[in-house]
């Protein structure tokens, strides 16, 4: 029998973490004296400077035997395609032995091959060579596959990218696949793109943490392909193929002009891209001129709003301001002069579609210091011609 207590202490300094802790244990024997009380001291640091991970632990032995006395110090940096480099140095005060060693990394496609080296204080040698590699089932091809990864206790998932020619989110019969596309898994972009059939593995997920796997739209190659939804996200199983299905969307444009009801321009306006289920797909600001552009927009419905913010700030009505549907027949869309009230508390509702697949909202009738604005170009007068045949 023996009683055990243990005390813990954590702090950490910009790059630096230290976790000090102090060991006590009493041992009873049956017979005879009990051996005197175990106190031992350690201390944890891990740090990075730069590319170089550096892990230390020391260990001493406070009372009774110094037999734990111990020191070790690792680093670890990243090296050229996927290789990875080790260097140790210990201290062994049972043996009073100090030793260092190098090692080295290489990882292919299908296995991990590491080499490692050592030498002591006492005149020993080791040196080692591993390979290392994981066997398990093949849900693309059937039969079995071989992998660099735990597949074991890591989890894995099989990802479909595919072209939704209807925008209707659920894949057809005729829809095709995509080819060459890179996916990502969280904030890091797999190694792996789709092959012909528009299928890609993704490997070594940690378990049970949820991770978003999606499309890296900034290496599609075409600006007018993109994603239709921002990932799917998934909890990963040890030894288990999860499947999820991307769809690839064609894109178009949203653009148009923030004005006054006075005729002014609105820079600085930040305006909300909203699809039809209520999440900002994207962002832009106007510029000096009230002009914003929303570019790589996927087909659908869309709200256009500015943001509660921004109209707080410049003394503008938020809210919905338009409406847009972008498809193959309009991948275009041009909203033309949008007119913002500036006095609060009015809200708009949508008057009537237009042919460019649009609705314009009305901002309320002009004030009487505006009742008789500057001449205005052709295009404004058209503008302002078809709002008013909604009203």
């Amino acid at each position: 029998d023996s009683l055990v207590a243990t005390a813990r202490a954590s702090a950490g300094f910009q790059r630096v973490t230290l976790t000090g802790q102090v060991d006590w244990e009493q041992r009873k024997v049956p017979f005879g004296p009990d051996p005197p009380a175990q106190v031992a001291a350690s201390l944890l640091a891990n740090a990075r400077f730069g590319n170089v991970r550096v892990r230390g632990e020391a260990r001493f032995g406070l009372s009774g035997t110094n037999d734990e006395s111990r020191f070790a110090l690792v680093a670890e940096w990243n090296g050229k395609k996927d290789s990875q480099w080790r260097a140790e140095l210990g201290y062994d005060g049972a043996r009073d032995r100090v030793c260092g060693g190098a090692g080295y990394i290489r990882k292919f496609d299908k296995f991990q091959l590491s080499a490692f080296g050592e030498v002591a204080s006492d005149g020993s040698v080791a040196a080692s060579l591993g390979l290392a590699f994981s066997l398990g089932p093949d849900p693309r091809k059937g039969g079995v596959r071989v992998s660099r990864e735990k597949l074991a206790s890591r989890g894995q998932v099989l990802a479909t990218v595919w072209r939704d020619e209807n925008g209707d989110g659920v894949r057809q019969a005729g829809e095709p696949v995509e080819a060459n596309v890179p996916l990502t898994a969280g904030l890091s972009v797999v190694d792996e793109a789709t092959d012909a059939r528009g299928l890609a593995m993704i490997d070594g997920l940690e378990p049970f943490r949820a991770v978003m796997i999606g499309i890296d739209a900034g290496s599609l190659p075409d600006p007018y392909i993109q994603p239709a939804l921002p990932g799917v996200v998934v909890t990963p199983r040890p030894g288990m193929t999860m499947r999820v299905e991307l769809p690839l969307v064609a894109a178009g444009e949203v653009d148009g002009t923030l004005i006054r009801d006075g005729g002014n321009e609105i820079g600085g306006a930040l305006i909300e891209l909203v699809d039809s289920a209520g999440r900002v797909r994207a962002t832009t600001v106007s510029e000096f001129d009230g002009f914003f552009l929303f570019e790589s927009v996927a087909y659908g419905r869309y709200t256009l709003r500015v943001s509660a913010d921004s109209a707080a700030a410049l003394k503008i009505e938020g809210g919905q301001i338009a409406v847009a549907a972008i498809d193959g027949a309009r991948p275009r869309v041009r909203l033309g002069l949008l007119a913002m009230r500036t006095r609060p508390g009015m809200a708009g509702t949508v008057l009537a579609a237009r042919d460019d697949g649009t609705a314009a909202l009305p901002r309320g009738p002009p004030r009487a210091a505006d009742a008789a604005p500057a001449p205005k170009s052709d295009d404004q007068a058209a503008g302002k011609a078809g709002s008013s045949a909604g009203r």
